[in-house]
């Protein structure tokens, strides 16, 4: 607690110095010889008591007090002087001043002066933070609420007419007004770790207004204030989390950046764009950043040289993954046009090379309707009719290619009796993948088409539905529940439940009781 004592005389200060120290007052002591002076110290430093003489040069104690007092409310005021005029007290009460004490000072009621204002001031500290503790907790209710309403937009939820209302009292100076989402999706689990603390990075990164909405353990959106901020900005942030991850926690993260976001309805549309485009994270090594509605490339490395990428188109449309032959040679071309390594003349051979190795693995009655799409690869006289040419040949192939709809349903129910059967350990998009023989991207694209949602998110929504079994006809413990279904921080399983059901597990489970 500290307490500044300001006279123009320094015998005046000593002595009170020495009364504090001799009777074993618990202050720390600050001083000043005028009101000006004094009036800098609280202006930069906490005073909690102001023990100041009336008459001094430059600035009077009344006047000191007066500043004092629009400066720091709380802030108990003792003054001292030799003049007991009437206007003087006039003044005082009029400013609220805590004690007037008379000189010579009296040494009994200095001590009691003292011991009377030291409570006040104890009084008020705990008053303070308990008002601090009820506006941290409205401040939470109201962050968790915004954090809950910007999910269930995010899982297709209808926006409420007051949401704008809503999220501008739950994150203070955020708008829903040309916002950005920032898609972060990780290879492993990320979010559940115990030892995270990812927000306090992004306090460090992100300079404006935003909001964090964790998906599940891999996944979380960022939604940023964005007024009109340049694509330089954007792209430091993005450098910044892949530094940040890369070093700090050694993972490899694929980062989406949206389109600009003008209305709360288009969040939905443009974050099933973002989901859409963090499937060409299996097209690169090591972590990526992405921009919607850009090129794909965007300076990040393709992998794969020349041969690779034919070969790996020739085998995407043999085992009629049509999704990730699309995707690979879109991203072949963004990576030609945007680093100009191949000429129009090379690239057209490129596509001629990749259309030979199709044409041998196809039926003879169906390669007489792609002559047509062929003549014009022939025909085409720049990258963006040869890129064209191309998506229709992979198109009619994949429009006459007979039975691959049925083999790939079974394709994802058999991943949804893994799911079912599995949900309890730690399940990723690339093992499914594996156990159906289908490439990552190319199940998450026949999951989202036979289901209506993607894989990672059928299997949350799945485990938190065990989890609300077993706390509707089980006593089993929190943390037990959590652990069962592949939760392995309680801590993370509990903040996720709530977040999708609107209450913790404990109060659902006395609320169904």
């Amino acid at each position: 607690m500290k307490i500044l004592i300001v006279d123009d005389e320094w015998i005046e200060r000593d002595a009170i110095r020495f009364l504090i120290r001799t009777h074993n007052i618990d202050l720390d002591v600050a001083e000043a010889e005028n009101g000006e002076k004094a009036l800098e110290i609280i202006r930069n430093v906490f005073v909690d008591i102001l023990f100041t003489d009336i008459k001094m040069p430059l600035m009077n104690g009344l006047e000191l007090a007066a500043k004092a007092r629009i400066l720091n409310p709380d802030i108990k005021i003792i003054i001292i002087s030799a003049y007991s005029e009437p206007e003087y007290v006039r003044e005082a009460i009029k400013l609220n001043v805590d004690y007037y004490i008379h000189k010579p000072i009296n040494i009994d009621e200095f001590i009691r002066t003292m011991s009377e204002v030291i409570l006040a001031c104890e009084v008020q500290q705990k008053k303070n933070k308990n008002e601090e503790e009820c506006l941290q907790l409205y401040q939470k209710v109201k962050v968790h609420d915004t954090e809950r309403i910007l999910l269930g937009i995010l899982r297709g939820n209808a926006p409420d007419e007051d949401i704008e209302v809503t999220i501008h009292n739950g994150i203070t100076g955020m708008s829903l007004k040309d916002i950005r989402m920032i898609l972060l999706d990780f290879k492993d689990r990320f979010f559940d770790s115990k030892k995270l603390d990812f927000g306090k990075d992004l306090d460090n990164i992100i300079k404006c207004g935003f909001c964090i909405v964790n998906i599940n353990e891999y996944r979380t959106v960022i939604f940023l204030q964005e007024p009109n901020r340049e694509k330089t900005y954007l792209e430091s942030i993005g450098r910044q989390l892949l530094d940040v991850i890369n070093l700090h926690y050694e993972k490899d993260v694929c980062i989406v950046f949206s389109r600009k976001i003008a209305d709360i309805k288009d969040i939905y549309t443009e974050y099933t764009e973002v989901d859409r485009l963090v499937e060409y994270k299996f097209f690169f090594k090591g972590s990526v950043t992405l921009f919607a509605g850009e090129s794909m490339y965007n300076g990040n490395a393709i992998p794969e040289s020349v041969d690779e990428v034919i070969e790996n188109i020739n085998k995407f449309i043999v085992s009629n993954d049509f999704v990730s032959a699309e995707d690979s040679f879109e991203m072949f071309i963004s990576n030609a046009r945007n680093t100009g390594h191949f000429s129009n003349v090379y690239m057209k051979y490129i596509c001629m090379e990749m259309l030979k190795k199709i044409l041998k693995c196809m039926d003879q009655g169906n390669v007489q309707s792609l002559w047509e799409a062929i003549e014009r690869v022939e025909k085409a006289v720049n990258i963006f009719q040869l890129r064209d040419a191309m998506m229709s040949i992979i198109e009619e192939i994949k429009l006459n290619s007979a039975a691959i709809s049925a083999k790939y349903k079974r394709a994802v129910a058999d991943v949804i009796h893994i799911i079912q059967r599995e949900y309890d350990k730690d399940i990723s998009l690339e093992y499914l993948a594996k156990k159906v023989f289908l490439t990552p991207s190319y199940l998450n694209c026949l999951f989202r088409e036979e289901t209506g949602r993607n894989t990672m998110q059928y299997i949350t929504n799945y485990r938190l539905e065990e989890a609300k079994k077993l706390l509707k006809d089980t006593n089993m413990k929190i943390a037990d529940i959590s652990k069962s279904v592949g939760y392995i921080n309680p801590s993370y399983f509990c903040s996720l439940f709530k977040n999708y059901y609107g209450t913790p597990p404990g109060q659902y489970r006395e609320r169904i009781e």
